[in-house]
C-alpha cells in the first residue's frame, strides 16, 4: 500500500535538498522558505500521536470504603 503523505514528504525533502545543492554549485542564494502554519500544525499532531503510542496508559486505582 502507497502512503501518499509519506512519498509527498520525501519528495520535498528530496527536492529542497537538490535546490541546496544546486545553489551551493551556482554560488547563488535564496531565502529559505518558513513553514506555513499549517505544516505547523500537522507536525505538533504527529508529534503529539507518536507521543500517546509511546507512552504507556497508566491506570487509576480507586480505593473503596
Amino acid at each position: 500500500m502507497i502512503n501518499i503523505s509519506v512519498d509527498a514528504g520525501l519528495f520535498k525533502t528530496a527536492f529542497e535538498d537538490a535546490q541546496k545543492t544546486n545553489l551551493g554549485l551556482s554560488g547563488k542564494s535564496i531565502p529559505v522558505a518558513e513553514e506555513s502554519k499549517e505544516e505547523k500544525e500537522e507536525a505538533k499532531e504527529e508529534t503529539e500521536e507518536e507521543e500517546k503510542e509511546d507512552k504507556p496508559e497508566e491506570k487509576t486505582e480507586e480505593k473503596t470504603e
